[in-house]
């Protein structure tokens, strides 16, 4: 169990003396126990992205205008504050955002760690109301640093593990996911709390794999369902959902005989787009299936159903249109209920993810300007609004295969290289690796300095929860 301490300093820039003191314990989330559980379906830990947790996967600071929900599970970037500052494990002298890390200060200790950030007076100006930790990669730009895509590296995988599963849910100190069959379901249980701030690696992982049982998809006639990634979305309410769309059969006679020539997953330009939805019950691991259910949906174009095209998040159905530069926003308990998202500058939509922690989801685009491509990160809500980077936008890392929801942080993907098992770890970088809502808000301005000190330290279990 790590517990964290948080003191801040704000002095005059003039005179050096301190104006103001703000100290108090606060809440470590599960951010780090869910990237090692990540880690439990494969036989490689990501030390380098992981280890150690002190400047490593708590390695970045993070501060915000607004308070966040004080939850172990709150682990995703919010969507109700903007950032103030932040810092990484290097120093700055260009981004008016980014403070610098005192590495004279920053120093081990011998129950945990001490992190240090400087602000000059140009640097993390503003009302502060909550500070995070998080990912050291997201530290030098957590707007451009959404994702982390680790080396790729050829390792040696324990043979009970999936190489190219879809992680569905955490539940009772275990990992579920979806084999590549797209039918078989899998647990292993997760062993939490017992990695240390400054251990260099953690290789005590659970890795023998238990089969839970088998998914029963629609028997529509043709349909393969080998893809975990297009078909099975996690719901985050409970139930994991399967969903064609537009499918219809082709019936043709030729010398006297009758064909059929089944089409799934077709997109349409005009017309009513239908979705086909199955919904599994996880909640309770019965993994019970209810009716199929066909859902018309007036005015509706979809793009051809494939990998990310579709997100379920909070019963709400995030659809990319066939425009490929639009997103429908669905609630499926009131389908009449449909709004459509536009991407500014004509953007070409990339990609989709359920990452943020309170509902909605985040998406990038490309577009073009004097024949130069730009991306733009932003989040999307169920109420149809959205914010994205003010600024032009630049290269980010694209996410990951397995697209993620607001608990499990990691995942991998199988490369398939020759005979080699090659791995490709992946992770969301900015995420609320600590929680410190400021019991009164804090304003820095241009005629003060700034010092943040971050303390790290391990506890037993049965010490006093902060």
């Amino acid at each position: 169990m790590i517990k964290g301490h948080t003191k801040i300093e704000l002095f005059n820039a003039e005179t050096g003396k301190i104006e103001k003191t703000y100290e108090k314990d606060n809440l470590v989330t599960n951010a780090v126990q869910y990237l090692i559980a990540a880690q439990n379906m494969m036989g490689k830990v990501m030390n380098q992205s992981v280890f150690p947790i002190a400047t490593n996967a708590l390695g970045s600071l993070m501060l915000f205008n607004n308070t966040l929900e004080e939850a172990a599970d709150n682990v995703a970037f919010p969507s109700n504050a903007k950032l103030v500052g932040y810092g990484d494990r290097d120093s700055n002298t260009t981004d008016p955002m980014r403070g610098s890390l005192n590495s004279i200060e920053s120093h081990a200790t011998d129950t945990g760690y001490v992190s240090v950030w400087d602000f000059g007076t140009a640097q993390g100006n503003g009302t502060i109301k909550a500070i995070a930790l998080t990912n050291k990669y997201a530290g030098a730009n957590p707007f451009q640093r959404q994702f982390y895509l680790d080396s790729v590296s050829d390792t040696n995988v324990n043979d009970s593990l999936e190489h190219n599963a879809r992680i569905l849910f955490l539940k009772d100190e275990y990992v579920y996911w979806l084999r590549s069959d797209g039918k078989t379901v899998q647990k292993c249980r997760m062993d939490l709390y017992q990695a240390k701030v400054n251990d260099l690696s953690y290789n005590d992982l659970a890795k023998t794999a238990i089969d839970v049982t088998t998914l029963d998809p629609p028997s529509h006639e043709g349909l393969q369902v080998s893809n975990p990634y297009q078909y099975w979305l996690p719901g985050y309410d409970g139930y994991i959902y399967f969903i064609t769309q537009n499918n219809r059969v082709n019936t043709y006679t030729y010398y006297g005989n009758t064909y059929h020539d089944y089409h799934f997953d077709e997109k349409n330009d005009s017309g009513d787009a239908k979705i086909y939805v199955t919904k599994y019950k996880y909640s309770d691991l019965s993994f019970s299936a209810e009716a199929e259910q066909e859902i018309t949906l007036a005015g509706v174009h979809l793009t051809n159903r494939r990998e990310g095209s579709m997100i379920i998040r909070n019963n709400h159905l995030y659809a990319r249109g066939s425009d490929e530069k639009s997103i429908y926003v669905i609630d499926l308990a009131n389908i009449a209920d449909i709004k459509l998202f536009k991407t500014q500058n004509d953007g070409t939509i990339q990609n989709m993810c359920p990452l943020l922690y309170n509902g909605g989801i985040q998406y990038q685009y490309d577009y073009r300007v004097d024949g130069t491509t730009y991306t733009k990160v932003g989040f999307l809500y169920e109420d149809g609004t959205y914010s994205e980077e003010a600024t032009t936008g630049g290269p980010v890392a694209n996410p990951c295969i397995a697209f993620l929801d607001d608990k499990v942080l990691a995942t991998y993907h199988y490369d398939g290289y020759y005979d080699n098992d090659r791995i490709r770890t992946v992770f969301r970088a900015a995420y609320l690796g600590t929680i410190n809502n400021l019991s009164s808000p804090i304003t820095k301005n241009a005629s003060q300095t700034m010092k943040v000190t971050y303390t790290l330290t391990d506890k037993e279990d049965s010490d006093e929860t902060v």
